[in-house]
Parts: C-alpha cells; structure tokens; sequence
C-alpha cells in the first residue's frame, strides 16, 4: 500500500467515524470514555480512532482488556499485546483476567457464559470510573446479530439490531465494515491479534459470518451496507412506536393496572410495542410473550406467568376488566414508561402533543 493510499485510508474512515459520533451524539466534552480492547482488528481500529481523534472529540481514552481464561496461553498472549501497546501510548489499562480473579471457568464455555462475564466486569469498571464503555461492534457484527435474531424469531424491536447508544455502552463503529476496520490498521501499520476461535464453527455467530453473510455478499457486494440501512431505519421506527406505547400505556393506566377497553382500542403495532414494554423489564421479550399477553387481552380473561416471580392476570374492578401485574410484594406496575427524550413530536393522554428538538 503506499503512503497516498495509506493517508486516504486513514482520512476517509476517520472523518466517517467522527461525522457518526456527532450524527448519533455519542459523545459530550469531558466524558471519560474505557475502550473494550480484545487485541483483534475491530477493536485495535477503534482504540486507534479514539487516541488519534480525542481532541476532536473532546474526550479523554483508557481502555480495558478482558481474559476469560478460555483460551490459555493464547488468550495471555493477547493480554499481553494489549498491555504492551497501551504502556507504549501511556494509555491507563484495566485488565481483568477471570482465573486470575477466582472464577471457575466450565469446560466446555458458551458464547452467554463469556458475554456475562465480560458485561458484568463492563458495567462495575463503567460505575467505578464513571465512564462510557466503548466498544468495537461494526456493521458486520450488525448484521450478523440481526440475521440471527432472525433465524431465531425476533418483531420489529430486534430488527433494530445493535444500538449505537444504550446505557453506558456507545458503538462508534457501526459505521464500518469488518474489512474497513482492518484496512485502517493497515493503513496506520498496526498489528493485531487474531482469536483462533473465530475460524471455528463451534458457534452459531460463526457459521453465519463464514457462510450466511458471503451467500449475501455474492448477491450483493453491498449488502452489508444495505442490512445496515434497514436497522437504523427499525431503529427509527422502533423509536416511534415506544414513544406511541408509552402514551397508551399512560391513557390506560389506573391505580392497579391497565384498562383493557383502551389496549384493545389501540392499533397493533403500538399495542405489541406497549405490550414488549411491559415484559422486557422481566425477561426477554420474546415474540412468543407478547402474543400470549396480546392473546390474553383479547380474551379478557386468564393469567401469563413470565417469571416464578411475575404474572400478568386479567381481573375485574369496579370500571371494567384491567391487566394487572402480581408480584410477591403485590405491588403494581409503574403507570408507563417514560417516553424517549429524542428530537421528535411526541403524543400524550387528552390529546396533547408535544414537540423536542436540539437546538444548535
């Protein structure tokens, strides 16, 4: 590659990282922001942006290496390429590595037990240091999870597929490609490592992106592009729809529950949405729950018990039939969720609307 090529490489991805974070808001001046670092190439380029890019985004960079004592030696020596190249920058680096922490590690780990134990190290390191934690999901991985949201059974909520924003967790480079990601290191000469188990077929993640995705990209060599374009537009529309279910979900409350008149009124989509709301905080709001509550709604009688702990039963008072939630402590519902505080116009019981905007 030679030095021309190399510096387009860099501006251009640079500039299409930085008019992302400031399109989606991901970041504000001042915040503190732990890079998630395996060592591979995704997250080697994101920790390379953020460094090269901080004045521009006003934030100050540090990062954070998991080691799941999964992989041995191998998963050391990636610990290891890690610490090396955040001492060489003065970068400050939070390792947590689970043997070493007294984790029992299984025998044979899944995709879930690794993923918990990372996000639970994510979410105490993000309150300890009062922090975003950053991590390197690319449009590749975007398409990956909502192919396989989609063999598995998902609605219109999972089409939205990974969020830039949720939380403590920021996604700047859901922008790009894997393959944009490992021409930036290129372009900037910076090794990385690569985990062994990706080349398996072990995993279900696996099989789509060594089979599903180039069927795809046969047909299409932009079809992760265009994958990529139809979540953010279930993202919008998935938005839209919460801010509609929390305004039924507020015309429906009462002191014990939710009338069922008014949810039976309201039109699908946004019935479904209200519906995923109240399940989500309970388990995953699986398909197949949201059409057992809508199915008992319809009914106007019987009971769906989500957890040991939750249930959802129709009764009858004194106005007519409500869905009430039973708990052990017996305690009802919050009235709604509040509304999404996006730019938009949002709709509200008595027929009031009302509209936020950013002002710049």
């Amino acid at each position: 590659m030679s030095s021309i090529d190399a510096q387009t490489i860099i501006e251009k991805t640079e500039q299409t990282l930085i008019g992302y974070c400031k399109q989606q808001g991901l970041f504000k001046s001042g915040d503190r922001v732990i890079a998630a670092c395996s060592g591979g190439a995704d997250s080697m380029a994101l920790l390379l942006f953020l460094l090269r890019c901080r004045r521009a985004l006003s934030i100050e960079v540090l990062a954070t290496h998991v080691n799941h004592g999964i992989r041995g030696a191998a998963a050391d020596a990636d610990e290891d390429f890690v610490a090396r190249f955040c001492e060489d920058r003065a970068v400050e680096l939070f390792v947590y590595n689970a043997r070493r922490a007294g984790v029992q590690v299984p025998e044979h780990p899944s995709e879930d037990w690794a993923r918990t134990l990372r996000y639970d190290w994510f979410d105490d390191l993000a309150a300890r240091e009062e922090a975003h934690i950053v991590t390197a999901h690319t449009m590749s991985d975007q398409v990956e999870t909502v192919l396989l949201r989609m063999a598995r059974g998902t609605g219109l909520h999972g089409l939205g597929g990974i969020q830039p924003h949720r939380g403590v967790y920021v996604r700047p480079m859901l922008c790009l490609t894997r393959a944009e990601t490992e021409a930036y290191c290129a372009a900037l000469g910076q090794s990385y490592v690569q985990d062994e188990t990706n080349a398996r077929d072990t995993y279900a993640r696996n099989r789509v992106r060594h089979d599903a995705v180039p069927a795809l990209l046969s047909v299409n060599p932009a079809a992760e592009r265009c994958i990529g374009r139809l979540c953010r537009q279930m993202q919008q529309m998935d938005a839209w729809l919460a801010a509609e279910a929390a305004a039924l979900l507020q015309a429906a409350a009462t002191a014990q529950g939710y009338d069922l008149q008014t949810l039976r009124d309201a039109d699908g989509p946004v019935l479904d949405a209200a519906l995923h709301s109240l399940v989500s905080p309970v388990r995953d709001a699986e398909e197949k729950y949201v059409s057992l509550l809508r199915f008992l709604i319809m009914k106007g009688e019987g009971a769906l018990q989500l957890t040991a702990d939750v249930t959802y039963k129709v009764q009858k008072s004194p106005s007519g039939k409500e869905l009430v939630r039973i708990s052990p402590a017996g305690a009802a519902p919050a009235p709604a969720p509040a509304q999404p505080a996006l730019p938009g116009v949002y709709h509200l019981p008595g027929g009031y609307t009302i509209a936020l905007r950013v002002e710049k």
